[in-house]
């Protein structure tokens, strides 16, 4: 809180027009300060994900924090990957809460700054390394049967520091669980401006997996669900960015809402296979960005959206990072009649 302090006293006009120029410059100068306060605080926001979305992060008080902080160097210096994943144990938990949608992922346990910056300096270092490295105790793509690399990888990703973004964009062959989390919640205009740039099923000028997006000659990628998934997460995250691509948006989903919507050709098996679950999470994700940006215009693509909708059983509807709530038919009905009833209190 600021406190004006005022003064009672003769003063000439010359005076009282200073002193009335300096206060409201002082004015000014106060709702610059707040205003340059609020974006700040909006920016940390935009990097924090929803509270439903995992448990929050405890931090770890001073006396806790030193010894924990020299174990995690002296890991990340040994190169060790057997010591860097008993130190990443230590500092993660396992979110088994049935009410959150990333249940089943690996997060970071502690919110201190220093380790955040560990973890995502120790993603870049490890992101850096080759692939196709010779085996050994400090190879982290080879050693450890993959359970290193899943959580190096989660826990970087659940820091949401920017600095990893560029390679949780373009990430060498793997990624972790929270990747598309990520990628809704940091820059996600320029995530969503690679999702408009790529092509499905064209990779560098050839036939790819028909199932993916890929994005001009880099490694980017992401398959058809993937990207419906994220767009739904940024619905959340990052609604002003949707907001403001709203036409592109729109249009992206009339592209690939109905992808899986019949049978296809599927790796390792002899005849055409209908990705039911895919199908759904395409359709979801859809209608959770029609949520946000829909328009009385949209009703007919709610309607294409539901026709035909996959049913899932009990098992499958269990929310998780895809938000898996409801039946698609269900979902869309409700969507159609909350588009009707806010256009009706548009025309009173």
């Amino acid at each position: 809180m600021v406190r004006i302090y005022s003064y009672e006293g003769k003063q000439s006009y010359k005076d009282r027009k200073t002193g009335g120029s300096l206060y409201i410059l002082y004015l000014l100068n106060i709702i610059f300060i707040c205003s340059m306060a609020f974006n700040a605080t909006e920016a940390k926001q935009k990097q924090a994900p929803e509270p439903n979305f995992f448990p929050p992060m405890a931090t770890l008080p001073q006396e806790e924090l030193k010894p924990l902080l020299e174990r995690l160097d002296k890991a990340i210096e040994s190169g060790i990957v057997e010591e860097k994943y008993k130190v990443l144990s230590m500092i993660s938990r396992h979110v088994v809460e049935e009410n959150m949608r990333f249940r089943g992922s690996d997060v970071l346990r502690y919110n201190n700054p220093e380790i955040k910056e560990r973890v995502a300096r120790l993603y870049l270092k490890e992101c850096s390394k080759s692939i196709d490295m010779g085996p050994g105790p400090t190879n982290p793509w080879s050693y450890g049967g993959g359970e290193y690399q899943a959580l190096f990888m989660t826990l970087a990703e659940s820091t949401f520091d920017p600095s990893i973004y560029e390679k949780v964009l373009n990430p060498p062959d793997y990624y972790g669980q929270l990747r598309i989390l990520y990628l809704a919640t940091v820059n996600p205009e320029k995530t969503l401006n690679y999702l408009f740039e790529s092509k499905c099923g064209q990779h560098i000028g050839k036939i790819g997996n028909p199932d993916y997006f890929y994005h001009g000659e880099v490694s980017w990628g992401m398959s058809v669900d993937d990207a419906y998934t994220l767009l739904s997460l940024m619905s959340v995250q990052s609604p002003k960015v949707l907001i403001r691509n709203r036409d592109s948006v729109t249009t992206f989903i009339k592209n690939h809402h109905k992808h899986f919507s019949s049978a296809r050709k599927v790796e390792y098996r002899p005849d055409p296979v209908y990705l039911k679950e895919q199908d759904y999470d395409v359709r979801n994700g859809a209608l959770d960005v029609i949520k946000l940006l829909g328009t009385q215009e949209d009703i007919k693509l709610v309607e294409e959206i539901i026709r035909n909708a996959p049913v899932l059983d009990s098992k499958q509807i269990k929310g998780g990072p895809r938000g898996r709530c409801e039946q698609i038919e269900e979902k869309g009905k409700r969507l159609i009649e909350r588009i009707r009833q806010m256009n009706s209190k548009d025309n009173i």
